[in-house]
């Protein structure tokens, strides 16, 4: 009966690990942190995040040269808001948790995530990048300063997994089911032993 309370813990311990570790997955960064990993030069005044202030999301691969564009568009009209805003990126291309959240706030804006970079102002998304975007992006930073769009789909997304469920490691529940499984038979096979 010891061995059984034992083998109960540690699986309980390999649920736990699994799913704490998939709710801390999600991993933002400042748009100057996304530049100085990407060698852009990215020369505006960063500002503190404050979470009173909209944010503008940019979804984004690694070496991705749209990414890049957009991040330097971004870095370079974002001093005319004066640290009205705050720009936050994720990485979607390595750390899957993060695409894995680029596409629930894709299908909360009744999208499918269909590229990068993959951009949020407000209710405005944009995918990819072209210099034909600068005017709507403007329009669009505008509106969310002004506060005539306030919606922000990434905080609501987030906001929504931690009131509900959130999305599981799936390495978390394989480890989990096995050593669970291997509790069952131990038990089973130690029982027949008996016999």
């Amino acid at each position: 009966m010891k061995l059984f309370k034992f083998l109960f813990f540690i699986s309980l311990c390999f649920f736990f690990i699994g799913n704490v570790n998939a709710a801390n997955n999600y991993k933002s960064q400042t748009l100057k942190e996304a530049c100085n990993e990407e060698g852009i030069v990215c020369n505006y005044n960063e500002y503190s995040y404050d979470n009173s202030k909209p944010t503008i999301y940019i979804f984004r691969r690694t070496g991705c040269s749209f990414c890049k564009d957009m991040m330097s568009y971004i870095s370079s009209i974002i001093d005319e808001y004066k640290g009205q805003i705050n720009v936050v990126t994720y990485e979607a291309y390595t750390n899957k948790m993060n695409l894995s959240l680029a596409r629930l706030v894709a299908n909360s804006l009744g999208e499918e995530l269909e590229g990068f970079p993959y951009t949020i102002i407000g209710s405005k998304t944009f995918v990819g990048y072209q210099s034909s975007y600068n005017k709507e992006i403007i329009s669009a930073i505008e509106n969310l300063v002004s506060k005539k769009d306030e919606f922000d789909a990434v905080l609501y997304v987030l906001n929504e997994l931690s009131t509900d469920s959130e999305p599981k490691s799936s390495k978390g529940y394989v480890l989990s089911f096995i050593f669970s499984l291997s509790i069952v038979l131990l038990l089973f096979f130690g029982y027949k032993l008996k016999q």
